[in-house]
Formats: structure tokens, sequence, C-alpha cells
């Protein structure tokens, strides 16, 4: 007997979840980096499924949030939580550990896997510090990162992928920045399974 996931899962087997967007707003993303930014957004709220919720952060000097409490990903949520992100502008510092903060304060949704997406050029110089707050604040969170712009902070957001179970996706500058944002947005879609355990029995497998 040989066993495979779908190629495709069923809209109703994908696991619920709680998206958290985290834009990096500061200076260093103005041009380039923050249109990147802006297509991802733009292709990941469109693609939320029906049982999802959505956060949106942006962060400079310190974080704010587009809403207190997470919402539903409903037509017109959706079409709000866009035309929010379409008014952002880079302006300003990287203070990444408030935003970090803002991430994880609230309590994660009862039956929900949160997501949390980091879009930024990581372009800070206190890394040790920014790991060990992600490892404290984690919790069962997945983290996943899109690095845009010319000096990105690879080594950091590598590392904020590894300790929070996701990946890092970086822009090459031979690639077009909206191929590369739709692309991460896509692999985000279907958290299909999560906590597997198998009890085969007596059954040998290979």
């Amino acid at each position: 007997v040989q066993l495979e996931p779908p190629a495709v899962p069923a809209v109703k087997d994908v696991a619920a979840r709680e998206m958290v967007f985290v834009l990096d707003t500061s200076g260093s993303m103005d041009g380039e980096p923050i249109a990147a930014s802006k297509a991802f957004m733009k292709h990941a709220l469109n693609h939320l499924h029906p049982n999802d919720t959505f956060r949106i952060i942006h962060f400079s000097n310190n974080a704010e949030e587009y809403t207190t409490v997470p919402v539903t990903a409903t037509p017109e949520n959706i079409r709000q939580g866009l035309s929010y992100v379409e008014s952002l502008t880079a302006d300003g510092g990287t203070e990444i550990p408030p935003a970090i903060e803002q991430a994880f304060a609230k309590l994660p949704l009862k039956d929900s896997l949160r997501l949390v997406v980091f879009l930024t050029d990581g372009y800070i110089g206190n890394e040790a510090e920014v790991l060990t707050q992600i490892a404290e604040k984690i919790g069962e969170a997945r983290i996943y990162a899109l690095g845009v712009g010319t000096s990105v902070n690879r080594f950091l957001l590598e590392e904020m992928a590894i300790k929070g179970r996701g990946f890092a996706r970086f822009i090459d500058p031979t690639e077009k920045a909206d191929d590369v944002a739709i692309q991460l947005a896509s692999k985000l879609e279907s958290p299909a399974l999560t906590d597997i355990t198998i009890d085969w029995g007596d059954l040998e497998v290979s």
C-alpha cells in the first residue's frame, strides 16, 4: 500500500490560519522594496481562506497595528486591509524588537495556526537581541521571511526562519520582485496537516 497526500487539498481540509503580516516601513525600504512588499500583500490577502484571520503590523521607529484584534478574511475586510497596506509609506529607522513584541503580544487563536510573515531588509545591527526575543516569544507559531532590497541581512532573516520552523526567501536583483512575492504568498496558502502522528501498530513499513 502506498500513501501520498493530495496535490491540492480541499479548502475544508486546510488548517485555519492566523496570518500576522509584519511590514518594514523604514526609510531603507523606500522604492522597490516596499513595492515588492505591497505586491506580496495583495496576493496573500486575496488568497486567504474563509476560515482564516489576519493582522497587519508595520514598523519603523515603532510598531503600529492595523486592527486591535485579528479580523476574519471576508471580502470587505480584505478590501479594507489592502487599502491600508497601499497607504503605507517608507520613512524612519528600523526597530524590529517592538514589531516582534506586537506580533506575539496577543494569545494565539484557538484551533488556528499562527503564521508570522516578516517583509524586511533586516537592516539592523542587533541580530542577537532579535533572535533571542523570537526564541522566547514564538510558542507554536511559524515564521517566514521575505528579504527585500539591495542590502538584505540574510543571516538575520535565515536565522529568524530557522527559529520559526519556516523559511526565508530573498528577491535576487535579476528576479522580478512581483513574481517572487507571489511565489512566497502561494507557498503559505495550504498548511493541510499539523501535529501529525502515525500509529503503525504491528505493520512493518519502509
